[in-house]
């Protein structure tokens, strides 16, 4: 067999190790997987030379403002999350809480372990840190009281505000905070996000919902519900409901028969090149370290030669 020179495998590496060079990730699994995110963190800095991500989001699951996945029986101690936050300040990596759950009251405003994490972040520089909210009596509070946090609006709050499709709606978000995330349905709304400002919009890109799910709203409320035992939510009224109302979950049931909204390689580029450059990876449903793992490699780093090596390397 005679082998053309020119088709021999090449032993360089890629000169940009990221797949999309500007782009600035939002990563999930704050105050969940922080020894892996900080390990992962330091190693790609020293192996590769880059900072893979401006923030990562979460919040303590049973803190009443948390929004996202909830535990009502979730302790951690303020030692440890003085520690945790101390963390990614060294390493220059942002803090974004998700404190998204939208039936906060000014009764709740007081509270004395949410307002204990914003007074330790609002003390960096000036937008470092932020917090995701879908209240707009939090984001009121929060303007006030502490406003070196950079404000963003949660897609719980476009959702349930059925602002997907909406321009006007959007530009009412660009004047009130310093960003929002976007309603998946509308990641490839190409001629609506035209004419939205990207320095404020932030996409998520690997929701494994489908798409215009009817029961989306009501599944966010169901879940911030579980922090009061007086509404009678567990997490087995959470299953029970999703096992009855949603086509995405488990997996396998959309497995052949639906596309869901995680982005193909072609729309995640087109809406680069459209110059949108904040993108967020989510993990509500992608609670295991390999399916982050995966959605990192698969999405943040040139995926041909350094996101394999990466996978492989932390698996």
């Amino acid at each position: 067999m005679i082998i053309n020179p020119s088709s021999r495998v090449s032993l360089k590496t890629t000169s940009n190790p990221l797949l999309l060079e500007k782009a600035q990730w939002n990563l999930t699994g704050l105050f969940m997987h922080d020894a892996f995110i900080l390990d992962f963190i330091r190693k790609i800095r020293d192996h590769v030379n880059v900072s893979p991500f401006k923030w990562v989001h979460g919040a303590p699951l049973s803190y009443i403002w948390n929004g996202g996945r909830v535990d009502p029986e979730f302790q951690i101690t303020r030692k440890a999350l003085d520690k945790i936050l101390d963390a990614y300040q060294s390493l220059d990596t942002g803090c974004m809480l998700t404190f998204s759950n939208r039936f906060i009251s000014k009764h709740d405003l007081d509270d004395p372990d949410c307002n204990y994490l914003l007074n330790r972040l609002n003390g960096a520089a000036p937008k470092k840190n932020g917090v995701i909210v879908a209240s707009d009596v939090l984001a009121d509070y929060i303007r006030t009281t502490y406003p070196n946090l950079h404000l963003m609006a949660s897609i719980i709050k476009v959702t349930c505000e059925k602002g997907e499709g909406d321009l006007l709606y959007y530009k009412s978000l660009e004047s009130a905070f310093d960003s929002y995330v976007l309603d998946v349905n509308d990641n490839v709304n190409y001629p609506l996000l035209e004419n939205l400002d990207r320095s404020n919009v932030e996409i998520l890109v690997n929701s494994s919902c489908v798409y215009h799910c009817p029961h989306k709203a009501e599944h966010y409320d169901l879940l911030v519900k579980m922090h009061d035992k007086k509404n009678g939510v567990t997490m087995d009224t959470v299953l029970e409901y999703q096992k009855k109302n949603c086509t995405a979950y488990p997996v396998g049931r959309q497995l052949g028969k639906t596309r869901n909204h995680c982005l193909t390689m072609t729309e995640l580029h087109t809406l680069y090149d459209m110059g949108f450059r904040h993108f967020k990876l989510q993990g509500r449903y992608t609670t295991s370290l390999i399916g982050i793992l995966h959605d990192i490699c698969h999405y943040v780093f040139e995926n041909e030669q350094i996101g394999p090596q990466v996978f492989h390397s932390f698996i």
